[in-house]
């Protein structure tokens, strides 16, 4: 059975990791399951942490946090989230 899960609550636990400046959940195609999580995540200026501990950490703390039925297993790290004019 499908379940429906809230991206902003996968993006409130991604944003209490220490190195986390900003994030974004958004779902991406997967062929069996027809979506699944994938974070987009922007690290503190001056991180010089591996993106494989980094990412390997986001992932364990939402399934610590929301359990394995989030199926969150990707995140990249990328240089800044697209913004409208107003900055949101």
């Amino acid at each position: 059975a499908g379940h429906r899960l809230s991206t902003g609550a996968m993006e409130e636990v991604l944003a209490d990791h220490p190195d986390v400046a900003e994030c974004a959940v958004l779902g991406v195609a997967d062929a069996l399951k027809g979506q699944v999580p994938m974070g987009l995540l922007v690290v503190n200026a001056g991180c010089d942490r591996s993106e494989v501990d980094i990412v390997g950490e986001v992932v364990q703390m939402v399934r610590d946090r929301i359990g394995p039925v989030a199926a969150f297993k990707q995140a990249l790290i990328v240089p800044r989230l697209p913004k409208t004019r107003s900055g949101k």
